[in-house]
């Protein structure tokens, strides 16, 4: 029997805890879940990215400042088409 394995095993009769015991026990806490939110990647001259810290609340309300943007555009343009329509017609 090689060294380790009977390191591991005295060690084990002693009492003592193994690898496996450490690697199979969870952690106390999980880790910190985040996502990144491509639309508000920076891309600097080195090509490197510059993100923005921000939170899930600011990151929501961007989208819907976005969304209400380009509802708005669209409206924007239909009225216009409509404008154009009615000089067309007189």
């Amino acid at each position: 029997m090689n060294k380790l394995s009977a390191s591991h095993i005295y060690a084990w009769k002693l009492g003592l805890k193994t690898g496996q015991y450490y690697l199979r026990s969870r952690p106390a806490r999980d880790a910190i879940q985040f996502t990144l939110d491509v639309d508000n990647l920076d891309v600097k001259e080195d090509g490197n990215y510059l993100t923005k810290n921000l939170s899930k609340k600011e990151m929501d309300d961007q989208k819907r400042l976005k969304k209400k943007r380009a509802g708005e555009e669209i409206i924007k343009n239909i009225s216009t088409d409509l404008n154009k329509k009615r000089k067309l017609d007189e």
